[in-house]
């Protein structure tokens, strides 16, 4: 991958110069209503850049149509979007140095940091992602009025989301909202502001911190469904949604064991929202996390079936097996999905341990889910703990 940058004016000095116009090229007409002169310079260096840049997307859309059959032309492509983005990134750069009253500044500091973005996208270059982050802050102080301080905020999040810096990237993307309730990436940066909670809440449940995770859980519950059905996010929200509501603590210590009664009434309508969401999720058609969305509806079939009040539930256990045996073995989660359908099959309501299940297809019993996750994946953690598991169900297995 091509990674080096291409600056014919350094970043900082372009960040002092933003700095100083403080919305210098907003004291114009708003450059979105005034169409390009080329025979203004200012506008011509712009249309230079802008003619760089669509080149480069062009270039980047079809190194993605290729991924899939020939990895080498889209390498190539990826190639011609990495140098076409820094070169028109340079172009972007020199507006402001050369004209600095140029009505064009706003749109410049813009694509210029949406081009360190796209470059960290396509080379996966966290300082590309750092480079875009700043840019674009640097953008919105020196031109808060901009009709593109929207699109700014929102990918300014994206970056700093790439980064791992939810707390962060949530508040650009609040900011985004704010800007623009009904922006052309307002339905994105509602679901990346869900996500962002989500990603910090679970963080929060995995250090133990069940109340500090219940809270942000709670934002992401409270953001996800604003994402509308027309959305190409709402497959991805529903199952973060499903996700949230699967994680979320019932109490301090992030735990789900020796719960008390109010506690597993939380913790049973949560699964109960959960499944209904990967449901949701799984009605989308190729939806983008369909496989996963299959294994979290069979884990929170699974432990749904706990709560009934006698016995596991029948119908539960039927639906967790289901949708344990459709995760496909291309799965990340085809281990684990095995190792729960081997759980399913044996326990206080199924006994299921070498005979098989008379109504499932196979693998139809805890032994052959066992037998199919050491033969499929030999490596995986999981053949340890199922065979672990299975012992002390005596469930003794033979192959």
């Amino acid at each position: 991958m091509l990674k080096r940058r291409l600056f014919t004016v350094p970043r900082l000095v372009v960040l002092a110069v933003l700095a100083l116009a403080c919305g210098g090229g907003q004291k114009g007409p708003s450059a979105p209503g005034v169409p390009i002169d080329l025979s203004r310079p200012d506008d011509a260096l712009f249309a230079e850049g802008l003619a760089l840049y669509d080149a480069a997307n062009a270039s980047a859309s079809e190194a993605r149509r290729l991924g899939a059959t020939d990895l080498a032309a889209s390498a190539a492509k990826e190639a011609q979007a990495l140098q076409g983005y820094a070169e028109a990134r340079a172009k972007f750069d020199a507006l402001p140095v050369r004209f600095p009253t140029s009505i064009r500044l706003d749109n410049a500091a813009y694509l210029a940091g949406r081009c360190s973005y796209e470059r960290g996208t396509i080379g996966g270059d966290p300082l590309e992602f750092q480079d875009g982050a700043l840019r674009l802050d640097a953008m919105q102080v020196a031109f808060p009025t901009s009709p593109f301080i929207d699109n700014a905020a929102y990918f300014a999040g994206r970056a700093r989301f790439q980064l791992g810096d939810y707390e962060a990237a949530r508040l650009q993307f609040q900011r985004s909202l704010a800007a623009a309730p009904t922006g052309p990436y307002a339905d994105n940066a509602q679901y990346f502001l869900g996500r962002s909670d989500f990603e910090l809440g679970l963080a929060l449940a995995g250090a133990g911190d069940g109340l500090g995770a219940h809270a942000k859980l709670d934002l992401a519950e409270a953001e996800l469904p604003a994402v509308p059905t027309t959305s190409a996010f709402y497959d991805n929200a529903q199952y973060y949604l499903g996700r949230s509501y699967f994680e979320e603590p019932v109490n301090a210590t992030a735990t789900f064991t020796l719960l008390s009664p109010a506690e597993s009434a939380a913790r049973k309508a949560n699964l109960e929202a959960a499944i209904s969401a990967f449901g949701r999720t799984l009605a989308v058609p190729a939806a983008t996390h369909a496989d996963s969305a299959r294994f979290w509806l069979g884990r929170a079939r699974y432990a749904h079936a706990f709560y009934a009040t006698a016995g596991l539930d029948p119908a539960d256990l039927a639906a967790a097996a289901a949708a344990f045996r459709a995760v496909p073995a291309t799965s990340t989660y085809a281990d684990n999905a095995l190792h729960y359908l081997a759980r399913t099959y044996v326990n206080s309501s199924w006994r299921y341990c070498t005979t098989p299940h008379p109504t499932d297809p196979a693998p139809a019993s805890a032994c052959a889910a066992y037998a199919a996750l050491a033969a499929g994946f030999p490596s995986s953690s999981y053949v340890a703990s199922t065979a672990e598991y299975l012992a002390a169900q005596t469930c003794t297995c033979t192959f």
